[in-house]
């Protein structure tokens, strides 16, 4: 297949779809501009908080990505039986044959620490008459940025089963309304890696959810070890000692500590899109006011806010809830030094933001 680079079509004006030219296009600038001997890093986007920088492991497996994105492209037959995923492969040749035929990825997707109000808040969003959420967390460009591509890319595929309300998709429909998704550990992606997300999200805005950190941290403890009756005795250690720093357990306290440091993911993502893209919003906003917070955000990926909208009536009955356990006074004593610094500072950020 010979390759166009044409990026635009004019009935695709105004529209977050990409046809087969378009999305080649893009993926070639993407593959130009990662390929780069010396991608630079904006000093607003450098930064630690568990965040990977370029190098040369992503680098390499960015372009891998983008090399069997255009190969899936040309010869989609080719990787049906690679996948187990025939069913899939009439619909890639006819993206790729047929320029009428358009992918429509994501007009926006929810980001931020876990336990920030991302799945009450994609539930809720998945009530909107206007608004067509996918299933699950893609997660393409984070937990299964190594995985094989083409499964990452059916799951944008226009098939009814890709979508967490089904009963509602229609081609026609899909054409035209607002796409979401919901992958929160973006918010910890590295900058490199938004460039490749720009390219295959051209248009796509952000809602970054924050939390209090203390708050948040014992929120994802107390969820991800809920069945774990001794999480108070590990965070002590046994005898005094300190827990084991090699251990699964550690490393993914380790790893969650990092995604407590909202303000330098606000400013990654905000040097990387620009502040217009990127809605910031407080965990605390939305148990305070969910009905406020959910107007907010519909007019940020611009889809109406309906006045009989029963979920807005309704704002926070739904809550992803772990059991209310107290936090040990030593743990508070920790966090509360650690995030110090962070909570100062999110607290300045600007409400508008």
């Amino acid at each position: 297949m010979k390759i166009k680079t044409r990026i635009h079509n004019d009935d695709l004006s105004g529209l977050n779809c990409l046809n087969c030219e378009a999305l080649v296009g893009r993926l070639l600038s993407a593959r130009r501009i990662i390929g780069l001997s010396a991608l630079q890093l904006p000093s607003a986007a450098a930064g630690s908080c568990g965040m990977q920088e370029v190098d040369s492991i992503d680098r390499t497996r960015m372009l891998a990505i983008i090399d069997d994105l255009l190969e899936i492209i040309s010869k989609p037959d080719a990787f049906s039986e690679q996948s187990g995923s025939r069913k899939y492969a009439g619909l890639l040749r006819q993206f790729s044959e047929n320029p009428e035929i358009v992918m429509h990825f994501s007009d926006f997707i929810i980001i931020g620490g876990a336990r920030c109000g991302s799945s009450w808040l994609r539930w809720s969003l998945g009530q909107n008459p206007g608004v067509l959420m996918l299933r699950g967390e893609p997660r393409f460009l984070s937990a299964y940025f190594d995985a094989p591509v083409l499964p990452n890319l059916e799951k944008y595929l226009p098939i009814r089963f890709n979508f967490s309300h089904p009963e509602r998709f229609s081609q026609v429909f899909y054409k035209y309304c607002t796409i979401g998704e919901k992958n929160p550990d973006y918010h910890t992606m590295s900058y490199a890696r938004m460039v490749l997300l720009d390219h295959l999200f051209p248009q796509a805005k952000f809602v970054l959810l924050t939390r209090d950190p203390v708050e948040r941290m014992w929120s994802h403890l107390k969820h991800q070890f809920r069945e774990d009756a001794g999480l108070e005795g590990f965070l002590r250690g046994d005898e005094g000692r300190a827990p084991d720093a090699g251990g699964e357990k550690w490393r993914w306290i380790v790893r969650s500590l990092g995604e407590g440091l909202f303000t330098q993911s606000i400013r990654r993502w905000v040097t990387a899109f620009g502040a217009s893209r990127i809605l910031v919003i407080r965990h605390e906003d939305l148990s305070a006011d969910a009905a406020a917070v959910l107007s907010r955000v519909c007019g940020h990926i611009g889809v109406s806010f309906p006045p009989d909208w029963s979920v807005a009536r309704n704002a926070g009955v739904r809550r992803n809830t772990s059991e209310e356990i107290a936090m040990p006074e030593f743990l508070r004593e920790y966090l509360e030094e650690m995030y110090h610094e962070e909570r100062l500072a999110l607290k300045a950020l600007p409400g508008t933001l």
